[in-house]
């Protein structure tokens, strides 16, 4: 399913040109302001995943907190998940798309992942 949507998406936004496809079911989505989606096919679901912020930070401390607190209560997150790389030294985002959702259904997760990539990428920097 991750295929078709990809391809739909690249023809719609005229992207073709900034996707880059590294094996079957796993892509990369670049986007305006240097925003890198890589988009994963699973069995049942796809992923939506991109880096957030490198860590450490003035008050990684304090973001951290703050990024615990919109996971318990999926508050600011349209759905995702803020997490850390396997070296625990990048903030990260994913969000999971049901494979049976319609291609609108993953054109606006799409969008709320790049809105909320976004606003988390102002809070770390404020932060």
């Amino acid at each position: 399913m991750l295929d078709a949507w990809v391809k739909q998406i690249a023809k719609e936004l005229a992207m073709e040109d900034h996707i880059k496809v590294h094996e079957p079911g796993h892509f990369t989505l670049v986007f305006e302001n240097e925003v890198k989606v890589d988009a994963f096919q699973k069995k049942d679901y796809s992923v939506l995943k991109s880096e957030i912020v490198n860590l450490p930070l003035k008050n990684t401390e304090a973001l951290i907190e703050k990024v615990m607190e919109t996971n318990l209560y999926t508050h600011g997150t349209r759905g995702s998940l803020i997490g850390l790389n396997a070296d625990g030294n990048i903030l990260t985002l994913s969000m999971e798309v049901d494979n049976n959702a319609s291609y609108k259904d993953f054109f606006e997760k799409v969008e709320d992942f790049i809105t909320v990539l976004e606003h988390w990428r102002k809070t770390a920097k404020a932060a």
